[in-house]
């Protein structure tokens, strides 16, 4: 048998390694890396570098560029702590702000440098914004002021979902430009209003029920009862009719729980003018009316008769002289 010599075995010994370690080279460099416009494979490495904006960067480079994961710190104050790809913030990432005296920091997702996905932001005043952001825009999550927490979906200027103020006062519905728009507010009071809004008062139609029994349904106008409508009160007693500041005002029916309709002319929440008074007997009275007071009429009794009637200030009924 021929034995190599052992230099030709250490050539063979060799000429193998460089085979192997090649094979492996190409392994790395296609698994954790990517192929440059000129065929060459850059590499990533941990660096100091200066911006052309001013800023300054500490962490992983490819290219030149801030990639994977660094700090950075702007011209403007501004820091950034996260990730990179191809210089731009991408990924999660922490931004401190300096420049805008009304932001604090920015803990989330970004995107292309801008606020994007899952994140919390903090302002100066400690108003905080959680939830889901895009392309910089907070569209959707819990927004906590001092005295006021929304809970919803935010389109531009318009909000719409939840918000609970102080004091026990909560609204659902539609915001625009911070201000209700339509929706069910519920008020420190315990009154529940359903309906549109202008300049946060009730203002169009829209139904009213208050703690105290009170209900409306009906227009309103900067707050008040106002044109057509129907108001039942605590004790039962409902107004169906035209309103005007608030009270019955023009023509309108009231029927009260003891029988007693009265159908005609108001003013100022009294009966006023033409009208007729009809009586759970059957008794009627058509006239004039002042202050809520019978003045001059006919009164139509349940046996036939006719009298020209009035009332005094007690409300008792009582004939005119002949």
């Amino acid at each position: 048998m021929i034995r190599p010599s052992s230099a030709s075995f250490s050539s063979l010994t060799a000429i193998l390694f460089l085979i192997f370690a090649g094979c492996s080279d190409d392994t790395t460099s296609s698994e954790n890396q990517e192929t440059g416009p000129t065929g060459k494979t850059p590499k990533f490495e941990d660096q100091t570098i200066k911006l052309e904006d001013g800023a300054t960067y500490k962490g992983s480079v490819l290219s030149g560029k801030p990639h994977g994961v660094g700090q950075m710190r702007f011209s403007n104050g501004d820091f950034y702590e996260g990730s990179f790809v191809r210089g731009r913030r991408y990924g999660q990432g922490i931004m401190t702000y300096r420049s805008d005296k009304n932001l604090k920091r920015y803990d989330g997702l970004w995107k292309n440098n801008k606020r994007h996905g899952n994140g919390m932001q903090e302002y100066a005043d400690g108003t905080t914004e959680d939830g889901i952001w895009n392309n910089g825009q907070f569209i959707r999550g819990k927004r906590t002021e001092q005295e006021l927490i929304f809970e919803g979906v935010w389109s531009e200027n318009l909000f719409q979902g939840i918000v609970k103020f102080s004091q026990g006062k909560s609204f659902t519905g539609i915001l625009e430009n911070d201000e209700l728009k339509k929706g069910f507010l519920v008020t420190a009071e315990g009154d529940r209003y359903v309906g549109p809004f202008l300049e946060g008062l009730y203002h169009g139609t829209g139904s009213l029920e208050k703690d105290d029994g009170e209900l409306y349904v009906g227009n309103f106008h900067q707050g008040r009862y106002q044109g057509i409508g129907r108001l039942e009160n605590a004790g039962g007693n409902v107004y169906v009719g035209e309103f005007s500041n608030g009270l019955p005002h023009g023509q309108g029916r009231q029927t009260d729980v003891s029988g007693v309709e009265y159908v005609g002319h108001w003013e100022n929440g009294q009966r006023q003018g033409s009208g007729v008074l009809t009586f759970r007997d059957g008794a009627r009275f058509a006239g004039e009316f002042d202050n809520g007071y019978a003045v001059d009429g006919q009164y139509f009794w349940p046996d036939g008769r006719v009298t020209r009637s009035y009332q005094d200030q007690n409300g008792q009924w009582n004939d005119k002289s002949p």
